[in-house]
């Protein structure tokens, strides 16, 4: 009796859980649109940015459309200029915003000013595609989870049931040496879920920042690949890396030409790569390998122009009108 009970609550929460499957993923794009674009914006980037100025919505808005988001419900800003910064603003945050054309923060696509000046528009379209795609699959919401929410509820779980197992498991001695066997428990019941939470706090932490790193590479490719896809656009986003690449040799041909290294290769001017190696900031094939969030730019060009040689052979038939 007692098997069946169990089985009947298993095939219960099973049919549950597929029957609220389509409305929990309902309202989870509710709140990715809304409480948690507004939280994650609210942490000090509304301070250095403004509305996309009008003429450059339309085009933004285009490619969403492309990409089946609906973009009355992404939300379009422009990193400011230095000048324009509010007094007290975080200039930090500010700074790492200056070192992406585009980004995206929940539900909002987040442009520098030079992106529209700087970019061909084939160019423009490959990036808000790129971005739209991080939107579509909830990409911030998942960093999230996989760095906060996940290593809270883990260690919260840790705390609970070593607290329940250490009050029951420890020791009569313990209480009976100070002869308070309640306030005995009591006080190593604390310390030892305390020290049980941190420990699991750091150790998940650190798996979920090792595994994130991995996923984010698969995630950029993924992104770049759809929106290549879908937009049509593989060529374009190949010339975009092929060009930063270009602009990565190019740093480092002038970092081999002003700068004196040691024995082990390590920088010696007194600048900010003062003690790094070249080798370990941008390789000969111009990757930049500090960023370990992408795929390498030879990685990511190789497989777009792939994808550019099938698309120019199996040319996308415009729907009929």
């Amino acid at each position: 009796m007692k098997k069946f009970t169990l089985l009947f609550l298993l095939l219960h929460v099973s049919a549950t859980n597929a029957s609220i499957g389509s409305t929990l993923t309902r309202h989870l794009r509710t709140f990715y649109d809304g409480p948690l674009t507004n939280y994650v914006l609210g942490n000090g980037i509304r301070e250095v940015t403004e509305p996309l100025p009008v003429q450059y919505v339309s085009q933004v808005q285009e490619v969403l459309q492309e990409m089946g988001l609906d973009p009355q419900k992404v939300e379009l800003l422009m990193v400011l200029s230095k000048e324009d910064i509010v007094e007290g603003a975080d200039e930090e945050l500010w700074a790492e915003l200056q070192l992406c054309d585009a980004s995206s923060c929940g539900s909002a696509l987040i442009f520098l000013r030079e992106f529209f000046e700087t970019n061909p528009p084939a160019q423009r379209r490959s990036l808000i595609g790129h971005e739209a795609s991080h939107i579509k699959h909830f990409d911030t919401l998942k960093l999230i989870i996989a760095e906060g929410m996940v290593p809270l509820t883990l260690a919260t779980a840790a705390l609970i049931s070593s607290s329940i197992i250490v009050y029951k498991k420890i020791p009569d001695w313990v209480g009976k040496t100070t002869g308070r066997m309640w306030w005995a428990r009591v006080g190593a019941t604390l310390c030892i879920s305390y020290a049980t939470f941190l420990l699991t706090w750091e150790l998940s932490s650190h798996a979920g920042s090792c595994l994130d790193d991995q996923y984010d590479v698969e995630r950029e490719k993924r992104a770049d690949l759809e929106s290549a896809t879908i937009l049509q656009c593989a060529q374009d986003a190949a010339n975009r890396f092929e060009k930063e690449r270009q602009e990565n040799l190019a740093v480092r041909d002038k970092i081999l030409s002003i700068c004196t290294f040691d024995d082990k290769g390590r920088i010696l001017n007194e600048c900010s790569l003062y003690g790094m190696k070249l080798d370990d900031i941008s390789d000969a094939e111009g990757n930049d390998l500090l960023d370990t969030e992408h795929p390498k730019l030879t990685d990511r060009i190789a497989y777009l122009r792939e994808l550019a040689a099938e698309q120019e052979a199996s040319p996308a038939v415009a729907p009929a009108a």
